[in-house]
């Protein structure tokens, strides 16, 4: 069976950066999907960035054993976002990409 990679990040909102990212593999995007609430027919591809919820994250977890806490950091404002980790290009050359792009705003 296929497994899809996906990316959880902790965006802190005063840096303007993320500051804790996990990669992890969905073996069943419809559970996905079902999580995090999305019309499929918006995305069906997943290709957008998702704000995940505090109850979105706690599913995640559960169901595909994440383990992705960002509270332990204590940061001071996040938003805790979810994309699809883009194939072809190596874990480390896209992060930097966003980096890069996130900080030309």
């Amino acid at each position: 069976m296929s497994q899809d990679r996906f990316i959880l990040s902790a965006f802190d909102l005063n840096l303007w950066c993320s500051i804790l990212e996990n990669r992890f593999a969905v073996d069943d995007l419809e559970a996905l999907q079902a999580i995090i609430d999305r019309d499929i027919d918006a995305d069906p591809n997943f290709i957008g960035f998702y704000n995940i919820e505090p109850n979105e994250l706690k599913a995640i977890n559960q169901r595909f054993d994440v383990g992705f806490d960002p509270d332990t950091l204590a940061p001071p404002e996040i938003e805790v976002w979810l994309e699809r980790e883009p194939k072809g290009a190596p874990y480390a050359i896209s992060r930097i990409s966003f980096t890069l792009a996130s900080s030309c705003r």
